[in-house]
């Protein structure tokens, strides 16, 4: 598909703002070129055009190649195309290496080919570090699953507002070709989209991309003033609910569901004084409470920020985990969840010797994953601090995340960190969806 998004002299600008010295192709030993096989892609996905036609943002000849309505008049043939092409591709090699030397980033030829692809179609507007590939590519691909760097190259399809499904699939083809090495783009693993709209409301990302058969594990987040968000369903009204623990076979529009606010006192009532409709643990806590899987203190609070006990993880995972009730077998009252727990080989009886102190995220990810029953099937991790296959197991499905790294931009779970009373509200909420 042809799309040319900027500019010759927008082109040139943002090579001046983004790259003082480009590096092109011919001016560094150390600079990679697109390989025949990435050239005859890029010709498929373009098309050829013998005659000047009007494109999305400019006129085109040949593969795509930028040029004034009135130039070839008699047109080109494909080798004077061939050599048009080739000659723009210089300036995309020069961007892509210089931001690769400046970062000391060093990629395969699938992978180099499928960004030259990429910025040969949208520009070199993604070689900056307000968007989330450039700092991946800086951070490592290494810390980030295969969905997040597709998710992140699959961004770039829109064609001003409006995301083109065509380019999507030329993203794809891209993705299987820099994360498989697929230049045919039939012989790896498919990968399905998601396009969000939110409904009314605002959305971190508007499209995301999936691999095939696989449970989508993160859906992007939503939200909106004066209302709770209540799921992303496949019709504005109506239509069928989607988790992220459902499997990606087929590529959707889902649309943010919304349950007003102030239509009913119920709807603001938490049923805790200390958990309001404006915290971003509300529903959460709110769902559960209704559900009897969590309750509060005899004084009427949740107490959202206090520390979870190793006890109350018990009981919370257990029972999200339709384990069921367990009545005591010691003094405590949650002896007899530890004693279950112990007994199916969810964890150790010594790994939780005090039941009334803290727990940490990695043994709440032990838990959680065992008494699901939940394996992880990749191998590499997305965290830089944890490669547990627990934590993975339950990352896979979609009940954690963890947190970005604001400085570094890699992925945390802070294995050893404790957790609140909320952030436990949202992942036995997250189990409840499997």
């Amino acid at each position: 598909m042809k799309r040319r998004f900027l500019s010759g002299l927008l082109l040139l600008s943002l090579f001046a703002a983004l790259l003082p010295c480009p590096v092109r192709a011919a001016d560094s030993a150390n600079a990679m070129n697109i390989s025949e096989d990435g050239i005859s892609l890029i010709k498929g996905f373009e098309g050829y055009s013998q005659y000047p036609f009007a494109d999305v943002s400019q006129w085109s000849i040949g593969y795509g190649v930028a040029c004034n309505p009135d130039d070839y008049p008699d047109g080109v043939t494909l080798e004077e195309a061939d050599a048009l092409l080739r000659e723009k591709l210089t300036d995309y090699e020069g961007g892509l290496n210089g931001f690769l030397s400046k970062n000391s980033i060093a990629f395969s030829q699938n992978e180099y080919d499928a960004l030259v692809s990429l910025t040969y179609n949208v520009g070199v507007g993604w070689l900056n570090k307000s968007y989330r590939f450039w700092t991946m590519a800086r951070a490592g691909l290494g810390n980030y699953t295969d969905n997040q760097i597709a998710s992140a190259i699959g961004v770039w399809s829109h064609i001003g507002s409006t995301i083109s499904t065509g380019l999507l699939q030329r993203r794809i083809s891209e993705v299987r070709l820099f994360l498989y090495n697929d230049y045919s783009g039939e012989n790896s693993t498919n990968f399905h989209y998601i396009i969000f709209n939110g409904n009314g409301g605002t959305i971190d990302t508007d499209v995301m991309l999936y691999r095939e058969n696989e449970k989508y594990g993160t859906l992007t987040n939503a939200q909106r003033e004066g209302y709770s968000f209540a799921g992303w369903y496949t019709a504005p009204t109506g239509g069928t609910r989607v988790t992220a623990g459902d499997t990606a076979s087929a590529n959707l529009v889902l649309y943010a569901h919304w349950s007003d606010q102030s239509a009913s006192s119920d709807a603001q009532n938490s049923g805790f004084s200390d958990v309001s409709a404006s915290d971003w643990y509300f529903s959460y806590v709110k769902e559960l409470a209704e559900a009897k899987i969590i309750d509060g203190y005899t004084d009427g609070t949740f107490r959202p920020r206090t520390t979870v006990t190793a006890g109350q993880a018990l009981k919370l995972i257990l029972l999200a985990a339709n384990c069921g009730e367990q009545a005591p077998t010691a003094s405590h009252w949650a002896s007899g969840y530890l004693s279950y727990a112990v007994d199916k080989g969810f964890i150790g009886a010594s790994e939780l010797s005090n039941l009334n102190s803290g727990i940490s995220r990695e043994k709440i990810a032990k838990l959680a994953a065992r008494a699901l029953g939940l394996s992880y099937s990749g191998t590499a991790t997305p965290f830089s601090d944890t490669s547990d296959e627990n934590v993975l197991a339950l990352y896979q499905a979609g009940i954690i995340e963890g947190s970005i790294d604001s400085t570094t931009g890699k992925r945390m779970f802070h294995p050893e960190a404790v957790i609140t009373r909320a952030e436990i509200s949202k992942i036995i909420w997250k189990i409840r969806q499997q």
